[in-house]
């Protein structure tokens, strides 16, 4: 994290030390390899902070909510825990976003999601317009001690896509007014209720599911489709 911050602070002594407190800063870069390869940049934004021993009093833990983030392009809301107790350090996150522009949604797809030729075909999508919200994401990304274990093991993830348009090779024209419902659990990527419009052909539903990410990606399709015969067969 880089940037500038002023904090107004309580302190509790006694048998439980606490500091608690509010933080506002701006011009303020959050950047975190492990999850995301673009750094998150902010103009200002503001969270309360608690700062306490982590449990059993053997660490320490820096508790952040109700944060407010504001990207250029969209603003992040939630909340993080950072705790280090013993050999375990990790930064736990809750969070969600305001509507953001679709055409930078590879800049911040989690790294690892995808690998091989599932990467490969992910990539190949070029996003044209529109719009996709994380309505909530929940990872716990370890910082050391965790024995080979990466944020994607427990990572939890909701987004919905509105009226957007992707571009693929091989396909002669856009996929246009795409929405749909994107879900991420225990390493598989649901796709429900997806609709768009390819030319004169209407998806009107698609249902997707990749489970077995990111190593041993299984796909299972269903869809419902609305065909222009003529343009189908041209």
């Amino acid at each position: 994290v880089t940037g500038t911050a002023d904090l107004e602070f309580t302190y509790t002594g006694g048998g439980a030390k606490v500091l608690d407190g509010t933080l506002k800063y701006d011009s303020v870069a959050v950047s975190v390899p492990e999850l995301i390869s673009r750094p998150v940049t902010s103009r200002m934004g503001s969270v309360s902070i608690s700062i306490h021993p982590a449990q059993g009093g053997t660490g320490l833990a820096l508790e952040g909510s109700d944060m407010v983030l504001d990207a250029d392009k969209f603003a992040v809301m939630g909340g993080f825990r950072l705790s280090s107790e013993g050999d375990k350090t990790g930064l736990d996150l809750d969070l969600s976003t305001t509507p953001m522009d679709i055409t930078y949604i590879k800049e911040y797809v989690p790294k690892g999601v995808f690998k091989g030729e599932t990467a490969d075909r992910a990539m190949a999508v070029q996003p044209i317009e529109g719009t996709i919200t994380v309505k909530s994401l929940r990872a716990f990304v370890p910082l050391g001690g965790e024995h080979g274990k990466t944020f994607l093991d427990g990572l939890t993830a909701r987004a919905a896509l509105e009226g957007s348009s992707f571009a693929y090779p091989g396909l002669s024209m856009p996929v246009r007014d795409v929405s749909a419902d994107i879900t991420y659990a225990n390493k598989a990527l649901n796709v429900t209720g997806l609709k768009g419009r390819y030319g004169k052909e209407e998806l009107t539903g698609l249902d997707a599911k990749v489970a077995g990410l990111p190593a041993s990606p299984a796909y299972e399709v269903t869809a419902r489709l609305g065909l222009d015969v003529d343009e189908s067969l041209s």
